[in-house]
């Protein structure tokens, strides 16, 4: 009797059942891990990025407004500074003195409030003091109580203590706005 020929077996069917290859499904499989992957990573990245610009904006935003307030309370100051020589000397009448140096108390407490609110709380406290140290009202009544002579002293001296309650308003708002002092 002749041997039977053993079946050989078809090439697609090997193809099939090789052990060497990978499955069909393992390439689209990782491949939508990597692209999911990506996807989570450039979200979270975007989200960062639109995260610090936010802030960065907020802060720039709250640095303009205390910008404006400070020079608010500097233009202030300069109003009452401007009206002292021309009421030490005489030439400036009380009543338009006096009309500066309200609009001044007003102005410095509106600024004050709006800083409370918004800025740091050792800005606050500086405008505080300017507005409630200014003491402008007894320097006028110094000034004019004054003998002729002492009157240009007495508005040196009302000029230089607002400067330097300006110039503490100044210091801490610099150091707000993270600039050298």
């Amino acid at each position: 009797m002749a041997p039977t020929p053993s079946p050989s077996p078809s090439p697609v069917l090997v193809q099939l059942v090789d052990p060497n290859t990978a499955p069909v499904w393992q390439a689209p499989l990782l491949t939508g891990v990597f692209v999911l992957g990506a996807a989570i990573i450039a979200v979270l990245s975007l989200w960062w990025s639109d995260h610090r610009k936010r802030k960065a904006d907020d802060q720039r935003q709250w640095d303009e407004d205390l910008k404006k307030s400070y020079l608010a309370l500097q233009s202030l100051t300069n109003s009452v500074r401007a009206a002292l020589p021309a009421y030490g000397d005489g030439q400036g009448t009380q009543a338009a003195v006096l009309d500066t140096v309200a609009t001044f108390t007003e102005g410095v407490r509106e600024q004050v409030d709006l800083l409370d609110l918004t800025a740091p709380p050792a800005v606050a406290s500086a405008a505080t003091s300017l507005w409630q140290r200014h003491q402008v009202p007894n320097a006028l009544n110094e000034i004019a109580s004054a003998p002729v002579k002492e009157r240009s002293e007495r508005v040196l001296a009302a000029r230089s203590h607002l400067d330097r309650l300006l110039a503490e308003v100044r210091g801490e708002v610099r150091v707000a706005l993270r600039l050298k002092p």
